[in-house]
């Protein structure tokens, strides 16, 4: 469940696990995600102090597993957040290595790859998400795949596929619009 109540049901249920066992280091991670998801969706503002809490329940994940693929795939997002494209390519790497199915491991991986000029490696990560999870959790259809796989093929300039590309898409969104303008544009002048 995407709301309020239901994010922060989650995370007083992944408290009560780490008090049922301080050792284990999924309810850490978990509730870091669920910390993350209560930003992203507005349901908490972001101060330091959140963020500081984020980051402790996030590093005690990680201290107790160093190879956990879901604190490791967080932590790659944070640093995304951060523009610590290496970084943010380390910590994807070892979600990657740890659980190379997971749509959403797939998603930091190739966000990572995209910013740090593996851009061919990256199109074939976001082909694989649409294989696995053609509609991740939460979307109605393939678009936000898409729009990304899209704007990767416009860094490795393969205008072409982006041609293509945009006849998928059913809601595009603002970056892939631009995009396709530019690809337009440039076109018409040659």
């Amino acid at each position: 469940k995407f709301d309020k109540e239901a994010n922060a049901e989650s995370i007083k249920a992944l408290e009560a696990a780490i008090e049922a066992d301080n050792t284990n280091p999924m309810p850490y991670s978990w509730k870091a995600c669920s910390m993350g998801q209560a930003l992203a969706l507005g349901f908490q503002e972001r101060t330091d102090e959140f963020m500081g809490e984020l980051l402790e329940t996030l590093n005690k994940g990680i201290e107790l597993n160093n190879n956990d693929w879901n604190a490791n795939r967080l932590m790659g997002e944070v640093h995304l957040t951060l523009h610590d494209f290496d970084q943010t390519k380390t910590f994807a790497s070892k979600a990657y290595n740890a659980n190379p199915n997971n749509s959403a491991v797939l998603s930091i991986y190739a966000d990572a790859l995209m910013r740090t000029e593996e851009i061919e490696k990256s199109i074939k990560i976001i082909e694989k998400a649409i294989r696995l999870d053609p509609k991740p959790l939460g979307d109605t259809n393939s678009d936000r795949w898409l729009n990304r796989l899209f704007f990767a093929n416009y860094l490795n300039k393969d205008y072409s596929r982006c041609k293509e590309l945009i006849k998928d898409i059913q809601e595009i969104d603002r970056k892939t619009w631009l995009t396709y303008l530019d690809i337009s544009k440039n076109s018409d002048s040659e």
